[in-house]
C-alpha cells in the first residue's frame, strides 16, 4: 500500500481544503497533504510528515499526534482570549486539549514501562 495516494472527507463538509495522504506503514499513514480548495490557486500544497515508526527503532523522522495536537490547541486557546468567544469555539479547545491530556497520560504509561519509542 506505501506510496498509494488516498483522499480523506470530512463527514458533513463537503468546503474543506481536500486532503491526501499516503505512504501506509506500521497501520497508518504517515505523509499528508492539504490542497487548496481552488485547483488553479497558486497556493502550494501544505504538506504535514509524521513519524515513521518508533523512535528508538526508526530514528526522528517527523512530528507525532501531539506535535499537530499541540499546534490545535494553541490555536483554539488564542481564539478562545478574543473578545466573546463563541461557545462551539470553547468547546472545540476542551475536546483539543483533553486529547492532549490522553496522549500524555499515554506517553508517561509507556515511559513507566519502558516501552515509549518502542514498537512493544
Amino acid at each position: 500500500m506505501k506510496n498509494v495516494i488516498r483522499t480523506h472527507e470530512i463527514p458533513g463538509d463537503s468546503h474543506h481544503h481536500p486532503i491526501r495522504y499516503a505512504d501506509i506503514a506500521y497501520g497508518v499513514a504517515h505523509d499528508y497533504w492539504i490542497d487548496p480548495t481552488d485547483p488553479q490557486s497558486p497556493q502550494p500544497s501544505a504538506r504535514i510528515k509524521f513519524q515513521k515508526g518508533p523512535v528508538r527503532e526508526a530514528g526522528e523522522n517527523g512530528i507525532d499526534d501531539m506535535d499537530l495536537l499541540a499546534i490545535l490547541d494553541h490555536r483554539m486557546q488564542d481564539f478562545s482570549q478574543l473578545p466573546n468567544p463563541d461557545r462551539i469555539t470553547l468547546a472545540a479547545a476542551a475536546h483539543i486539549r483533553a486529547a492532549l491530556k490522553a496522549l500524555l497520560r499515554r506517553k508517561k504509561l509507556r515511559m513507566s514501562a519502558g516501552t515509549e519509542g518502542t514498537s512493544k
